[in-house]
């Protein structure tokens, strides 16, 4: 049985024991793996990460210089609803034996289904979940969580920052020249020259030739100048990020419909839920999204739309969503900045709810675009607070040219108990660690 990563990181003196806590925090709060946690923490950089897991699961890592150009015909030989299932990217095939990037190279019976599909040996690599996410959306069109494209972007662009040049070696201090000493020469003959016009020219000539080999910088062949530089932070809503990042990226496969796996294309069956059914079912949550179903399933008794969306940093992200024409998908999509004006920007500064009309800025309209382009008359926005600090934001609406229902006090009664249902799961997380 592979040690557990945290417990591992923290013998090996790669992060201390409150490291870990914060990171399991934020694991359950804003979801991901504990190293992408860390990650986001910067408690751990990808390639340290990397090595621990390799460690963690006794397979190689691969560096991720390997990744920027994968051969086409290796890609094919894994069909892309295999490789989203299991989170896989083939990197090479050699004498019948595939090397095969996995976020858990102890899922056998991925190994097993993946060898039968492609008739090779498997040869498991392991890799952060950060960096395999991109690489499915880079060669499969697997589109990532939006949070996972942010840190992305900084972390790659971390790794194609070019090398500061070496510093040349100190000059050799020269020895200071002998005082001058004016030297008397013989007195030229009538018409004698001290240079000849044509050895004057010569020297000139190669002079100038001097100063341009000095002046020629040097023609130094690296691999990231033949990758376009990473554009910079984001502070434009979704649709715009990800266009940035699919360029930067660059066109890897057709462009084809985004690749949506048949389990989440399910209707969500969310049974109705009474006050006291829905703080019972919150005490005994296994995950986090178990929270947002239960919470957005009862928000459901009150509007038509209801989604959940999660603060971290200064950017909003889509986590859940239900009712007429929502669906996770959809809202999973969404991204907002939090450094202009709109509604949620007021929420999570004021930490009190929202009732009225969407005020018009592009933040706003941007917002109500993702959502499906319905504009309501009114909306209802209630933050979330753990520890005193907003980590999420419920939205709640009730279509098209409707008006927000104003007496919502039982639902109020259950976001307060959502900061208890985050501990519960912290708690359980932690008993694992220690078990």
């Amino acid at each position: 049985m592979a040690q557990l990563l945290g417990e591992m990181l923290i013998k090996d003196g790669l992060i201390t024991s409150a490291n870990l806590d914060e990171a399991i925090n934020s694991q359950v709060v804003f979801g991901g793996r504990l190293g992408t946690n860390l990650i986001e923490l910067e408690y751990l950089d990808e390639k340290i990460l990397s090595r621990a897991l390799s460690k963690q699961h006794g397979v190689p890592f691969v560096e991720p210089e390997v990744f920027i150009k994968i051969d086409p015909n290796t890609i094919k030989a894994i069909p892309r609803k295999i490789a989203a299932r299991y989170k896989v990217i083939p990197v090479k095939i050699e004498d019948k034996k595939l090397h095969l990037l996995m976020l858990d190279p102890s899922d056998l019976n991925a190994r097993d289904e993946i060898g039968f599909t492609t008739g090779c040996v498997i040869k498991p690599l392991v890799s952060p979940e950060v960096r395999i996410l991109s690489l499915l959306e880079k060669y499969y069109g697997v589109k990532r969580d939006l949070r996972y494209i942010t840190l992305s972007r900084a972390d790659t662009k971390e790794f194609l920052k070019k090398e500061a040049p070496a510093k040349p070696p100190p000059a050799k201090r020269k020895k200071p020249s002998p005082p001058f000493k004016p030297t008397t020469l013989p007195p030229l003959a009538e018409g004698e020259e001290l240079t000849s016009p044509e050895e004057f020219e010569r020297l000139t000539q190669a002079r100038e030739e001097e100063k341009a080999r000095e002046t020629e910088p040097e023609q130094i062949l690296t691999l990231t100048e033949e990758i376009e530089e990473v554009p910079p932070a984001p502070v434009s809503p979704a649709s715009d990020l990800v266009d940035e990042i699919s360029e930067f990226l660059g066109p890897e496969i057709p462009e084809e419909e985004e690749v949506i796996l048949e389990e989440e294309i399910k209707e969500e069956e969310i049974k109705p839920l009474s006050l006291k059914e829905a703080t019972k079912a919150l005490e005994e949550v296994k995950g986090r999204d178990d929270i947002a179903r239960i919470f957005l399933g009862f928000a459901l008794t009150y509007f038509k739309r209801t989604a959940l969306l999660t603060v971290r940093s200064d950017l909003v992200f889509g986590w859940y969503g239900l009712g007429q024409n929502l669906s996770k998908q959809v809202v999973e999509k969404i991204m907002i900045p939090l450094n202009a004006p709109s509604v949620f920007k007021l929420v999570c500064e004021s930490c009190g709810h929202y009732l009225g009309p969407f005020p018009p800025n592009p933040i706003n309209e941007k917002f109500l675009e993702l959502m499906g382009g319905v504009k309501p008359n009114s909306l209802f926005l209630i933050p979330i607070l753990v520890k005193g600090k907003v980590v999420n934001v419920l939205y709640g609406d009730n279509g098209e040219g409707e008006d927000a229902p104003f007496d919502i006090s039982e639902l109020l009664i259950l976001a307060l108990k959502i900061p208890q249902a985050f501990e519960n799961l912290i708690i359980k997380r932690k008993k694992m660690l220690s078990s």
